[in-house]
C-alpha cells in the first residue's frame, strides 16, 4: 500500500477513535455525576479511565507518527509547523475546572476540523503536487535499490540518527525539568522568613508563571524561530542537545525543594534562575524544530516519510 493511503487512513481511524473516547469520556462523566458516590462507581470509573488512556495513548501515537511521516513530503517548515501547534495549546492555563472543560471543547473542536481537513486536503493542488513528487522519488528509487523493508529503515536510520538522538536528549532533558523540577524551585529567603520576600513576582504566582507560562511562551518562540535560524547544521545539532543535559543539576543547584534539601543552595539568586529557565526553554522549541525538520532532509526524498516517523518515535521516547 502506497504510503500516502497508509497514513491517511491511520490519521483518519486514531481520529475516529480519539474523538469517540471523548465523546465517550463525557458522557459518562456527565452520568456518575449524577449517580451516588459508591465504590462501585468509583472503581467503575477508574478502569474505564485506565483503559481509555490506553487507547487514546495509542491511537495518539498512531496518529502522531502518521503525521510526521506524511509532513515529511513536503517542506521542513510544515514538520515544524506541527511541532508549533503542539506548543501553542501549553501557553493557557487557568482553574482546574475550567481547563478540564477548555480542554474537552476544544480537544473535540479541533479533532471535526482535522477530520474535515483530512477529507479536503488530497482534493488540493498543493497536496497533490508534493505527493506526486514524493511518488516519482519512490519509483526512481524502487528501480536502483532492491532492499528489503529491514534494510530499508536499516539504511535510513543510519543517514539520520544524530537528529533523532538529538530529539531524543531534548525531550529527555525537558520533560526530566518541566514541570517536575521547575515546579519545586521555591523563592529564596536567606532569613528563613516568609516575609521576607521582595521579588517582583509575587509569591504566590512564582511557581505559574515561571514555569508554566515562561516554559510554554520561550518553547513556542523558540519553534517559531526554528522556521528562520537554521543552526547548527544537521551534522552538529547533537553538541548542543547533549549540553543540554547540564540543565538538569543546574536547576537543581537552584532553591530546588528547600523543606528537604541537605546541601547548600549554589544559586540562590531568583533571576540567575529565570535566565537559566528561560534559555532550558528556548532551546526546547528550537532544537526539536530543528531536529524534526533535519530529520527528513538528510535522507533520499523517498525515505523522508520513514525518517518522519523515526524522528515521532525518538520524540516519543524521549517523552
Amino acid at each position: 500500500m502506497p504510503f500516502r493511503k497508509l497514513f491517511q487512513r491511520a490519521i483518519m481511524g486514531s481520529t475516529e477513535i480519539v474523538f469517540g473516547y471523548l465523546y465517550s469520556t463525557l458522557n459518562f462523566g456527565h452520568k456518575s455525576a449524577t449517580l451516588t458516590e459508591s465504590s462501585l462507581v468509583v472503581a467503575a470509573f477508574f478502569f474505564f479511565t485506565m483503559f481509555t488512556v490506553v487507547i487514546l495513548s495509542a491511537a495518539n501515537g498512531i496518529y502522531q507518527n502518521s503525521i510526521y511521516g506524511l509532513v515529511a513530503a513536503f517542506p521542513s517548515k510544515f514538520t515544524n509547523a506541527v511541532v508549533l501547534g503542539n506548543n501553542i495549546f501549553l501557553v493557557f492555563e487557568g482553574s482546574v475546572t475550567d481547563a478540564a472543560l477548555a480542554y474537552f471543547i476544544i480537544s473535540i473542536t479541533t479533532i471535526i476540523l482535522c477530520f474535515i481537513s483530512l477529507l479536503i486536503l488530497p482534493r488540493l493542488d498543493f497536496y497533490k503536487y508534493y505527493m506526486r513528487s514524493h511518488k516519482q522519488n519512490r519509483e526512481k528509487a524502487a528501480l536502483t535499490c532492491n532492499d528489503s523493508k529491514a534494510k530499508l529503515y536499516t539504511s535510513t536510520f543510519k543517514q539520520c540518527w544524530v537528529q533523532c538522538l538529538s530529539i531524543f536528549l531534548v525531550f529527555t532533558v525537558t520533560l526530566t525539568i518541566f514541570p517536575g523540577i521547575m515546579a519545586n524551585v521555591k523563592p529564596f529567603h536567606q532569613d528563613k522568613r516568609k516575609d521576607s520576600y521582595d521579588f517582583i513576582i509575587p509569591e504566590k504566582l512564582f511557581t505559574p508563571i515561571t514555569t508554566f507560562l515562561l516554559f510554554n511562551v520561550f518553547a513556542l518562540v523558540g519553534s517559531a524561530t526554528a522556521n528562520r535560524v537554521h543552526w547548527p547544521s544537521p551534522r552538529f545539532i547533537i553538541i548542543p542537545s547533549a549540553l543540554r543535559l547540564l540543565f538538569i543539576p543546574t536547576m537543581m543547584f537552584c532553591n530546588f525543594r528547600p523543606e528537604r534539601r541537605t546541601w547548600p543552595v549554589l544559586i540562590p539568586n531568583e533571576y540567575v534562575y529565570i535566565m537559566f529557565a528561560i534559555i532550558m526553554s528556548f532551546t526546547s522549541g528550537y532544537l526539536s524544530s530543528l531536529g524534526m525538520m533535519y530529520a527528513s532532509k538528510v535522507v533520499e526524498p523517498s525515505k523522508a516519510p520513514i525518517a518522519g516517523m523515526m524522528a515521532a518515535f525518538s520524540l516519543a521516547s524521549g517523552m
